[in-house]
């Protein structure tokens, strides 16, 4: 498992509040956009997804954006609160249960997290952005999710 050390937790809390008031607005719609772009086939598993149609503006669907709400609620939880993270593990685990019985692959979980670390070094909370910021997300970010999925998919790597 992915550790982070605390002073990794508190640069990606100061980061973090530099973007809490947009997070969910700005970087998860934009992230589940690129998400679904470079991952079309993910399509099919999103109730309000049309594999059809890659190229439907999603933008503009209610659903889309309810989801984008609800993953950038969680993770923004999780990042408020990453000093104790520990703490939100039975929470990530009865997320990461809902996802298992939905079939989620291991990788949309990876690439999911890839988008969410573009879309922020782009945004640049704080007005700031280098390796050591990109790095601490990145293991808060892994952290988060091997929590979700450890109980149901032991022994595989994500």
């Amino acid at each position: 498992m992915t550790t982070i050390s605390e002073e990794e937790k508190q640069i990606v809390f100061k980061s973090f509040k530099g973007i809490q008031s947009e997070f969910t607005k700005v970087v998860m719609t934009r992230a589940l956009m690129m998400f679904i772009k470079t991952s079309p086939e993910a399509l099919k598993i999103f109730s309000w997804g049309d594999p059809q149609n890659p190229d439907k503006d999603y933008m503009k669907d209610p659903k889309f954006i309810k989801h984008a709400k609800s993953i950038g609620d969680m993770i923004g939880n999780c990042m408020a609160e990453i000093r104790s993270i520990e703490n939100m593990k039975p929470m990530l685990e009865e997320i990461g249960s809902m996802h298992n019985e939905k079939n989620v692959q291991l990788h949309y979980y990876t690439k999911l997290g890839n988008c969410i670390i573009k879309v922020l070094a782009d945004v640049k909370p704080n007005g700031e952005w280098n390796a050591d910021i990109e790095s601490a997300w990145e293991k808060a970010y892994d952290v988060i999710t091997t929590y979700m999925v450890q109980k149901f998919w032991m022994g595989h790597l994500i």
